[in-house]
Parts: structure tokens; C-alpha cells; sequence
């Protein structure tokens, strides 16, 4: 019989081991130990499986490890529910059947008071995201007023280390297609904070693309939209988060250009990105 567990850091455990409260794109621990055979006899193989993961999580992105082990790991890339399977082998070479203690439901959970995830339907296409702080007049690759690939941590609140409080940060980069990229602040200061997304360009993206950006709010799944981005250079305006010094949030969608679609669509300058002023999306 397989039995599959959580395998929380504790006093006794150390090594191997997780947060309980199974944040996204930290590594988590699985635990196979307690499997036994009914029978008598030695459990000698283990098999773990992800079984179902949320939509546009990738498979080869969630950095199984440990698959064939009574300890196994991987990366919730995505905020929501996973399910794992565990597989259990004898000494007489016999398998166990799936049961309620074989199969295992995890729920990454967002965690920051800001996560903004995108994901992208091309396998190969890059495509960035990007959280412009309007607050302080920051726009599309601005020096110090963008959070994007090219300036992963910048500073805004320079009473706080970078990466930190309020503070943003691009916890994941993907560049080969699908996704995810992921932008998080873990504790948001009063401001107000564009999301942009821009089909870069790169020798192996070309052609239509369907984006989809999430955005949580303490937890929550407050946002899910989607576009399609038809070639490089086009950058996607999607909505604005305001942020109150009562801790109250509004996110507004970015005016539509197109009737039926969310946000705007246009043409950036790559060579804007040279001055600090960066690209102001036209209104």
C-alpha cells in the first residue's frame, strides 16, 4: 500500500524538508517512508507522478526530483492545485493500486501580497513580464521603474533591500516557451503599479501568440486575462493595482483598444530602453 505525506520541516526533520504552507515556486518535499505491504513482505521501489497540474503549468518546468525515491520534491510553478501519485513495489515485484493515501492534493498557494504569473500557449516563443511603477513616473524599461527580465530586483522603497517588502521582484524568468514568469511583492507599500507584458524578440519567436496573465492579491485569484500578441516588439497593457495606505487594492483594467479584448496593444521602441526615461505606451 502506497501512502503519500507532506514532509514539513520539524524538530525531527531538517533536511528534505518544506514550509508547510506550500508556497509557489518553492521546493516541496513528498514522503513515501510509511508504504508497506499488507502481506509481509519489503517495499523495494517507489514511483511518484504528477498526476494533474494547474493550467499552464509545464511538466518538464516542476523540476521533479526524486522520482524513483522514498523522497521526492519538485517546484510548483504555477499558484493552485497539484495532484501526486505514488506507486509502490514489492519484493515479489507486484505494484500497489492508486487509493485515497497513494494520491496526494497540494495546493501552492501565492503567499505574496502581490503575485503576477504569465503564461503563453508557444513553445519556444519568449515572452516578458513586466510591473511598471506609475507612482514613481516609472514606464516600459525605465531605469529603475520596471521590474522585467533585464532589471529583476529593482529598488522603490530604498528604505528596504532590494527583493524585499515592498519591493519587487522577477522570482521566475522562462525564455524557452510556455512559461511561467513570475513577479511578487511581498509586502506592497501604498502605489499604484502597471502590469505589461512585450513578445520579444528572439530567433525562435515568431507568429501568433496567446497570452494569459494571473494576478493574486494575498492569496486570492482576483485577475485572469487573455491576448493575443501577434509579433515581436508588441507590448500588452493590462490593468493598473492600486495599493492604499489602508491596505485596500483596486485593479483596473488598462482602456481597451480593441471592443471585447482586455487592454491595449501597440509597437514598443527597443531603442527607448537606452534612456532612463524608458517607452511611454501611447494612450
Amino acid at each position: 500500500v502506497a501512502v503519500a505525506t507532506m514532509r514539513t520541516c520539524s524538530d525531527e526533520i531538517t533536511t528534505d524538508c518544506g514550509d508547510s504552507t506550500n508556497p509557489v515556486l518553492t521546493r516541496l518535499y513528498f514522503d513515501g517512508e510509511q508504504s508497506y505491504d499488507p502481506l509481509g513482505g519489503e517495499i523495494v521501489g517507489y514511483q511518484w507522478e504528477i498526476m494533474t497540474a494547474p493550467q499552464g503549468a509545464v511538466q518538464s518546468e516542476l523540476s521533479l526530483e526524486g522520482k524513483s525515491s522514498a523522497i521526492a520534491s519538485f517546484i510548483p510553478t504555477i499558484a493552485g492545485y497539484y495532484e501526486l501519485r505514488l506507486t509502490v513495489t514489492n519484493d515479489l515485484g507486484l505494484e500497489s493500486a492508486p487509493t485515497e493515501e497513494s494520491d496526494l492534493a497540494v495546493n501552492g498557494l501565492a503567499n505574496s501580497g502581490i503575485l503576477i504569473q504569465l503564461v503563453w500557449d508557444h513553445p519556444s516563443n519568449n515572452q516578458d513580464l513586466h510591473l511598471v511603477h506609475l507612482s514613481s513616473d516609472g514606464n516600459f524599461c525605465s531605469a529603475n521603474g520596471d521590474c522585467n527580465t533585464a532589471e529583476p530586483s529593482p529598488i522603490w522603497f530604498p528604505e528596504y533591500e532590494a527583493a524585499t517588502g515592498p519591493n519587487p521582484m522577477l522570482s521566475r524568468d522562462d525564455s524557452d516557451g510556455y512559461g511561467p514568469e513570475s513577479i511578487t511583492i511581498d509586502t506592497p507599500e501604498a502605489g499604484t503599479y502597471r502590469i505589461l507584458t512585450h513578445y520579444a524578440p528572439a530567433p525562435n519567436s515568431s507568429g501568433p501568440t496567446v497570452q494569459q496573465i494571473r494576478v493574486f492579491i494575498d492569496g486570492t485569484l482576483e485577475l485572469v486575462e487573455s491576448r493575443t500578441l501577434t509579433g515581436a516588439e508588441q507590448i500588452w497593457a493590462i490593468a493598473d493595482i492600486t495599493w492604499s495606505d489602508e491596505q485596500e487594492v483596486t485593479i483596473t483594467p488598462y482602456p481597451s483598444d480593441v471592443e471585447g479584448e482586455v487592454g491595449a496593444v501597440a509597437i514598443g521602441d527597443a531603442s527607448a530602453c537606452n534612456e532612463d526615461e524608458g517607452w511611454v505606451f501611447p494612450n
